[in-house]
C-alpha cells in the first residue's frame, strides 16, 4: 500500500500491524507508529521470513520494541 489514508483504513480494526521493513515506504511505516487514534500494537520485521515475523509479533502483543534488539529474549527460541 502506498497510499496513507488506504493503509490506516486497513489498520484500524486489526489488533497487530506487522509491516515488513523492505516492503514499506518509510513516511507510511511513520504515520502507523505515530498514529495518535491507533487502536493496534505493532512492529517491524527485517524480512518477509517466518522467523522474523515471529518474532514481530511477539514484541507487537507484549508490547515490545517496534524494532528487533539483543535484549529480548523471546520465549520460542533455544539457545544451545
Amino acid at each position: 500500500m502506498k497510499q496513507a489514508s488506504n493503509v490506516l483504513r486497513a489498520c484500524k480494526e486489526s489488533n497487530y500491524v506487522i509491516l515488513i521493513q523492505s516492503y514499506i515506504k518509510h513516511s507510511i511505516s511513520q504515520i502507523l507508529i505515530n498514529s495518535p487514534h491507533k487502536s493496534y500494537s505493532i512492529a517491524m520485521a527485517t524480512t518477509a521470513g517466518q522467523l522474523a515475523v515471529e518474532k514481530a509479533l511477539y514484541r507487537a502483543r507484549y508490547k515490545l520494541n517496534v524494532t528487533d534488539n539483543d535484549q529480548i529474549q523471546y520465549p520460542f527460541l533455544v539457545n544451545n
